[in-house]
């Protein structure tokens, strides 16, 4: 034990092989995570926004950032997908239809 101003403090191990080993794993792990295509995030944000969603709230259940999420609502409500009213936005009828044919096509190609 060390003291500090007459107070006993406990001393930490060094690094164990338990802890490299467990660092070892979150790393690999790290490694071996899948970015998402383009088309999956595209997909995340029409389902956000099925029934209405802010840009936060599209941030957050999409994960993305802000900036990302810009150019990515910009191109969406450019090509019918996605519309904005007021802070609001709402997947399109033509959103919709992207996103029942990804899903089929999603189903169709894992079986």
């Amino acid at each position: 034990m060390t003291e500090i101003n007459g107070k006993k403090l406990i001393e930490l191990p060094q690094r164990t092989e338990n802890f490299n080993l467990f660092e070892n794993i979150r790393n690999a792990r790290h490694k071996h995570r899948k970015q998402r295509s383009r088309l999956e995030i595209i997909t995340d944000i029409l389902c956000v926004a099925r029934n209405g969603a802010k840009k936060t709230e599209i941030v957050y259940k999409a994960n993305l950032n802000f900036t990302r999420l810009k150019s990515y609502l910009a191109y969406l409500e450019s090509n019918g997908l996605l519309e904005l009213s007021g802070t609001v936005y709402t997947t399109t009828a033509r959103g919709e239809e992207f996103l029942r044919e990804y899903h089929q096509m999603e189903e169709n190609l894992q079986t």
